[in-house]
Parts: C-alpha cells; structure tokens; sequence
C-alpha cells in the first residue's frame, strides 16, 4: 500500500493524472489542484506542473520547465556566485504572494545590493503541502545538482505530518 494509492483512495478529487493545467489559459484563475500533479519520484508524491502562468489566489504563480515556481537557471554554477536553495512548503513557495515578494527573492535582492561583490542566487524549492520527507528529496533530487552554497529550511509545524492530501492531520504532540 503506497502513499500514492492512499491519496487515490482518501481524496480522488485532488490530484489527477490528466493535466487540467494544459487547459488554462494564461492569467486565467487556477485551483490548487490545477498546480499539482503525481509525481514519478514516490518520496515526493506530487510536485507543482511545469510550465504554469496561472492566477492562483489573486496572484499569478507562474513555473519553470522543471514544475518550480523559479525562473529556469543554469545548473552550472557561474564563477563568483553564492548559490541559495531554500526548501519548504506553502510558506516558502510564497502562498498568496508575488514571487518578488517571497522571502527568498527579498534576501536575493538584499544581498546582490549589500554584498555586490559576488553574485548571489536563490532557488526556491516548495510547494503547497510539502512535508519534511518530500521537501528532503527535492532537495536531493533537483537541489543538490545546484551546487547550494547554503539551505534554508523554512519550517512550519506541519512539516512532520502527512502531505495534506493524505488522512486527517493528527497531532504529534
């Protein structure tokens, strides 16, 4: 029994294996379901769809060819530059925000004007419900070819349950 199977059991609603997102149109009003889709990497269960421009909540979430809600960067790291990848869930992939508004795009700007003697990047790496366990892999699996300098973890408590489209939360303490 999967975690995969668990979200086809417990909520067939949420995630779909067609793409309702290629049906959108650009700016056109998005649903959190219009995000996401299964993934084929088990650890992380679903992942943002590649290549969105969609209105999700009053903001425009726009993704790259990978499914993150980045501009598409080069994976070689250029010479002089400090590169920062930060994980998390709704929080650090910016809920209700404009990209340029997101915790990790202000440090960007802040330490490029502060520090401009090298470059500095950031990666943002989350998505809406992410637990500790999917965040870890995505690090693992699209973050660390980056070549981080540094991670930033944004946790929130619910980051040690289940995904939120699997069961009921339940408190660990």
């Amino acid at each position: 029994f999967s975690l995969r199977a668990a979200i086809a059991i417990r909520s067939p609603a949420v995630i779909s294996e067609t793409e309702p997102s290629s049906s959108l149109s650009p700016g056109e009003p998005a649903s959190l379901r219009d995000l996401i889709r299964p993934s084929s990497n088990s650890q992380m269960i679903y992942q943002l769809r590649p290549e969105l421009d969609v209105n999700f909540i009053r903001v425009r979430v726009q993704t790259n060819q990978a499914g993150w809600r980045e501009e598409d960067i080069r994976q070689a790291k250029p010479p002089n530059t400090i590169r920062i990848i930060g994980i998390g869930d709704s929080v650090m992939f910016g809920w209700g925000v404009a990209v340029e508004h997101r915790y990790m795009d202000l440090l960007e700007g802040i330490l490029n004007h502060q520090h401009s003697d090298v470059r500095w990047e950031t990666l943002v790496l989350a998505a809406p419900g992410y637990n500790l366990a999917m965040q870890l892999e995505a690090l693992r699996v699209y973050g660390l070819p980056y070549e981080p300098d540094l991670i930033v973890y944004g946790f929130v408590a619910n980051d040690l349950c289940l995904p939120n489209f699997i069961g009921r939360e339940r408190s660990l303490f």
